[in-house]
């Protein structure tokens, strides 16, 4: 079975960002091969940024991030 195939990733897609989670490589970045089983932890207030806008974690400025990553190291 294809880890992307299967219903944990499939429920990873819907509720991963509601623990901090995103998914590192997703389908159709320009920056790095798409890996479905590959995510990282980048707090809720990030995560949930990115969820709610569509964004892509490659694509947002630096500064953006940093906002958060201040809130999570603080």
């Amino acid at each position: 079975t294809i880890f992307k195939d299967t219903e944990a990733y499939n429920w990873l897609l819907k509720n991963a960002y509601k623990y901090g989670f995103i998914l590192s490589y997703p389908e159709g970045n320009s920056f790095y091969v798409y890996e479905p089983w590959h995510w990282r932890f980048v707090g809720t207030n990030l995560a949930r940024h990115i969820n709610r806008n569509d964004e892509s974690f490659y694509e947002m400025d630096q500064r953006d991030i940093n906002e958060y990553l201040l809130e999570l190291f603080d």
